[in-house]
């Protein structure tokens, strides 16, 4: 791969695995795909020609902010670090199942615009030998921290973004 398969230069040094790098680039470009993270795995979602998201709320960072939608098809579920795929994954909420249509009246099914944010999300929760850098965002999209870790802890090297968050809030009053 070269650099311009991926989005930017910070996805060159993001963690992901060779699996997720290639489903990154397979789907990234429409916007009709979302991705979602539940235990260790990333659920590749489509948006139904009527599902209903909360995508017109005002975020800071939208390709990384949190929405919702009130319908999704499971298009493909993988394993975070091995890549692998697997056919179903039971939650308490929601069941995972291969090509099957998820349906939340209340609009709570939870998704990302971007794999990079699903891979991140409860990473060290499910990983708890984990090596490599852990980014961290809020629902409104913009970067908290990023963190190195070597097999599950961290080695002090640290950059708290939630500093310049702060700043901007209250700069442009979001």
């Amino acid at each position: 791969m070269n650099q311009t398969d991926y989005d930017s230069f910070e996805d060159n040094k993001c963690e992901y695995n060779p699996a997720i790098l290639f489903y990154n680039k397979k789907y990234k470009n429409d916007s009709s795909f979302v991705f979602a993270s539940y235990l260790n795995h990333i659920i590749i979602l489509r948006k139904c020609p009527d599902t209903i998201t909360d995508e017109d709320k005002h975020v800071i960072f939208p390709k990384y902010a949190k929405y919702y939608a009130n319908k999704l098809k499971v298009i493909l579920i993988i394993d975070k670090m091995s890549g692998k795929k697997i056919n179903e994954l039971v939650s308490r909420h929601v069941t995972y199942k291969l090509n099957d249509t998820l349906i939340n009246e209340k609009n709570q099914l939870t998704y990302y615009k971007t794999i990079k944010r699903a891979f991140y999300e409860d990473l060290l929760k499910y990983n708890t030998h984990y090596t490599g850098i852990c980014k961290y965002w809020l629902d409104n999209g913009y970067s908290f921290s990023t963190t190195e870790y070597l097999n599950g802890k961290s080695t002090g090297k640290y950059e708290a973004l939630w500093k310049k968050c702060a700043e901007y809030s209250k700069k442009f009053n979001v």
